[in-house]
């Protein structure tokens, strides 16, 4: 075999074995560093819905619930009194519900006992927002002395 042959024979050999691991690449669907970082925090999510989704919000309270559809860009509170509603105020409210990340999930199928551990039998605080596709519900409990933070569930 000639020098030549050699060469052409080594450059197809490169053509077919990129093509090959590119094949792959596209088939198995390879993702990037970055596309990782966002399916895993993806994952994370308690909730998997936008802001634009929600057409109502209810903030349940002992004195007064406060209730809240969302048309557009208006937040027109209409429970405990029909009132404009501060847009930045509600809208970094459903926000923080929507993003809420779970750290470190206590249990997948929490029991009674659980929810009582953690202080989620009597949640301080609860955030219902309604959307063209259902109900999503926040309960949050008392903040932990050990860890600083809110147990959360949904």
């Amino acid at each position: 075999m000639k020098r030549v042959q050699r060469n052409l024979l080594t450059a197809v050999a490169f053509m077919v074995g990129g093509g090959g691991a590119f094949a792959y690449v596209y088939a198995t669907q390879i993702s990037t560093a970055d596309e990782r970082i966002v399916q895993e925090k993806e994952e994370k999510r308690l909730f998997r819905l936008g802001i634009n989704d929600v057409v109502q919000g209810r903030l349940p309270a002992t004195t007064a619930p406060l209730s809240f559809p969302v048309s557009g860009r208006d937040i027109q509170i209409t429970e405990p009194v029909k009132w404009p509603g501060d847009k930045e105020a509600i809208s970094a409210m459903m926000q923080r519900m929507i993003a809420i990340q779970s750290v470190r999930p206590i249990a997948d199928e929490a029991s009674a006992e659980d929810l009582r551990a953690a202080g989620l039998d009597r949640p301080r605080v609860t955030l219902t927002l309604k959307t063209k596709a259902g109900e999503e519900t926040l309960y949050v409990g008392e903040k932990s002395a050990l860890s600083g933070g809110y147990p959360v569930s949904n």
